[in-house]
């Protein structure tokens, strides 16, 4: 948190699979730089990609801009959009019982920034004693409540 603008990082976005997968693209890239440069810079290439790329939202109060992104390779891709006043911030259980169990998404808690407009998606996660701490900091920073849906 920089004065008025808030970064929260989200998730990855390459599941744990494909990470491991990136890993070993760099590993290989590493070998095949004496013998094939091209093939190596490419190999690491996309796997830096692989690898570094995640999710996340940055919010500037003072302006009240809303910016949802996608980094890669530490570049941030995404359209900041003006909200007007934010009221309050609140998350909701999306775990759905469904026949005898329970099914489980990937994401259980989503957390919405709402204003007079619409939802802002802020943010995404599995469990809510890490998801939880976040809002109320979101919230003392934008002096607003969080309440749970």
């Amino acid at each position: 948190m920089r004065g008025n603008i808030i970064d929260i990082k989200g998730p990855k976005v390459f599941a744990i699979p494909f990470r491991f997968f990136g890993i070993i693209l760099i590993i290989v890239g590493f070998f095949y730089i004496k013998s094939h440069p091209v093939i190596g810079l490419l190999n690491s290439v996309a796997a830096l990609i692989v690898l570094l790329s995640y999710e996340g939202v940055v919010i500037d109060k003072k302006d009240k801009i809303i910016k949802r992104y996608t980094s890669i390779l530490l570049l941030r891709f995404g359209k900041p959009e003006q909200y007007t006043v934010a009221d309050h911030i609140f998350y909701v259980d999306t775990e759905k019982p469904e026949g005898k169990g329970i099914i489980k998404p990937k994401n259980r808690y989503v957390a919405y920034l709402h204003s007079s407009r619409e939802n802002f998606l802020l943010l995404k996660d599995t469990e809510l004693k890490t998801l939880l701490p976040n809002l109320e900091i979101l919230g003392k920073f934008l002096n607003i409540n969080v309440r749970k849906l």
